[in-house]
């Protein structure tokens, strides 16, 4: 079974691409028409900007905290809040919610590695690009960052608040953003950071000058949180195994399973490591995420075979021995 996302919402733009985004990359994994369960809680903007204006990242982490219950009463057993700005609150966030979260700046931290970027150019609200979410978490990875001018960081935020959040995506804003991103290229950023959740929905990467993360790179993250525990479905034999014969006092048998478990478990965890860390460095992000994450299904729906086959294996040399012994005993 998968697991059940919940979406902290902040501008409505925002959060409907993040659910579409679920919705449209799910059925690649999880089959036609279907998608993680997913519950959305969504305090009016307006409400966090007023704590956010006031720089009060203790207010904007009660109300993350507020959204965060609703979302966990419900049934969510992690939360994504796809508003990049929110993130400077996740400090006080975090003690009081009673649900993980996913951290957008560290899943980019995490794919800009993956992909070899060494300097990462941020765009975003002002709040963003000036604040400590992506420096603290960029720098984790060794990677740098850097943020436009502050003509051009107060004109950025201007066009998020004055037009995307509210669904206009003019196309001389489009090509300012390309404007400035070529003006970071020339500084040697080797990849963009589209730190606000609208930004994709007016930065193309066919005409971007440079390679993008964004809000889908993120939700394929989520998608693939979600999708983990399909990976633990090859153990349910193995520990129903282990009970059986538990109780029937066959302990070479419980020791096969647990053995054939351990195994399997490990060889899919390094397998998986491989799989993802050798891909192709030009790969684009989703790719890198989905094409790991097939391999993972894979292995999980072949993982019950291995594991009932190492444990006869194991079962049988088991047995050998027991016979070599009673032989040799007086």
């Amino acid at each position: 079974m998968t697991k059940h996302i919940g979406i902290v919402a902040g501008s409505a733009e925002g959060a409907a691409l993040c659910y579409r985004t679920i919705c449209l990359e799910a059925p690649v994994f999880m089959g036609e028409h279907n998608h993680p369960e997913i519950t959305m809680s969504s305090i009016p903007l307006a409400v966090h900007m007023r704590h956010i204006r006031a720089n009060d990242w203790k207010k904007v982490a009660d109300l993350l905290a507020v959204s965060a219950r609703k979302v966990s009463s419900a049934g969510a057993d992690f939360a994504i809040c796809p508003d990049n700005t929110y993130h400077q609150a996740f400090e006080y966030l975090i003690p009081q919610s009673p649900i993980p979260w996913l951290h957008i700046a560290k899943a980019v931290g995490e794919e800009a590695s993956c992909l070899g970027y060494n300097r990462l150019a941020v765009l975003g609200t002002k709040y963003l690009m000036e604040g400590p979410v992506y420096p603290e978490s960029l720098a984790a990875f060794g990677i740098e960052r850097e943020i436009p001018e502050l003509e051009d960081r107060v004109k950025i935020n201007q066009i998020i608040f004055d037009e995307l959040v509210n669904g206009i995506f003019p196309e001389p804003s489009r090509l300012y953003l390309n404007e400035v991103t070529s003006k970071l290229k020339a500084q040697g950023c080797d990849a963009v950071v589209l730190g606000c959740t609208e930004l994709p929905l007016i930065v193309r990467r066919d005409d971007c000058p440079l390679p993008t993360l964004d809000l889908q790179t993120h939700e394929t993250l989520q998608i693939t949180w979600s999708l983990l525990s399909f990976f633990s479905l090859f153990a349910v034999p193995q520990l129903l195994g282990v009970l059986i014969y538990f109780r029937l006092r066959r302990f070479r048998r419980v020791l096969a399973h647990v053995a054939g478990f351990l195994l399997t478990t490990g060889s899919f965890i390094c397998l998986s490591y491989l799989f993802f860390l050798y891909l192709p460095a030009k790969a684009h992000p989703e790719e890198r995420c989905g094409l790991p994450l097939m391999g993972a299904l894979f292995v999980t729906m072949a993982g019950t075979v291995i594991t009932i086959f190492l444990s006869l294996i194991i079962q049988a040399i088991l047995r050998k021995r027991t016979r070599t012994v009673d032989v040799s005993t007086p």
